[in-house]
């Protein structure tokens, strides 16, 4: 791995976020007598959740695909709304580096930065900032995967033994991926009954407990879509997120 690894990298914006966070939470506890300084940390404090949980999502990706591709100009045009703070704000213009937006959400209230130190922002919010994109009905918390991607689900053909051996495996799927789902695992809202915190037998940590939680992203083709929605719903759950990326 390099330096420049995706996964590493993100990896170390989570900690530095966590480190924030810890930060602003120990101010917190300091100001119990100031309503309004506490409100203010408590949204600066939930910014960095969110920023937190999109990083965690964009690891998962990588971890999932291979692939990191951070939001951009392509993603966004005019029409758009992307998220940014908790809240939903419509996209004026998509430039190089940053996206324009009105200095005030929908309640009327100035829009902070996540670090209170900074102060009210402009209309113009970097791109590492922003944390999903809505176009009429459909919301991606990420970037769609970039040109090239495939699904990352298993081809299976059935055989002629059910009773047996009810499929085979046939190797990766290759065609393009339609949907994406990601499960946060945690053993419970998950759906999983904690199986999925149960160490693997060949990783390092097969001889402790549980493991931590951890989030899995999978790439649906359009077969795939249609096998999991007939089984599964497309509905989402405090833990699972399907997003549409046609």
């Amino acid at each position: 791995m390099t330096a420049d690894d995706p996964a590493r990298m993100l990896t170390r914006q989570v900690r530095e976020l966590t480190v924030r966070r810890a930060r602003l939470r120990r101010r917190r506890a300091e100001v119990p007598g100031n309503p309004s300084q506490v409100r203010y940390l408590d949204a600066a404090i939930r910014r960095l959740d969110d920023e937190i949980d999109h990083r965690r999502d964009h690891r998962a990706i990588v971890a999932s695909t291979g692939n990191y591709q951070p939001w951009s100009h392509h993603h966004f045009r005019l029409g758009d709304f992307a998220r940014i703070g908790g809240a939903w704000y419509p996209v004026l213009h998509a430039g190089w580096t940053a996206l324009t937006v009105p200095p005030l959400d929908l309640l009327g209230e100035r829009r902070y930065n996540p670090n209170p130190e900074q102060g009210v922002d402009t209309g113009s919010v970097a791109y590492v900032r922003v944390y999903g994109r809505r176009r009429g009905s459909r919301v991606l918390h990420t970037p769609p995967p970039p040109e090239g991607t495939t699904c990352t689900c298993r081809v299976t053909i059935p055989t002629f033994n059910p009773e047996f051996v009810p499929e085979r495996e046939a190797g990766p799927c290759t065609q393009p991926p339609v949907a994406r789902l990601t499960i946060r695992h945690d053993g419970t809202a998950c759906g999983c009954h904690g199986i999925c915190l149960l160490p693997d037998a060949d990783s390092a940590d097969a001889d402790s407990a549980l493991r931590a939680p951890w989030v899995e992203v999978v790439l649906l083709c359009d077969a795939h879509t249609h096998e999991h929605t007939a089984t599964n719903g497309a509905t989402e759950t405090a833990a699972i997120t399907f997003e549409d990326l046609t």
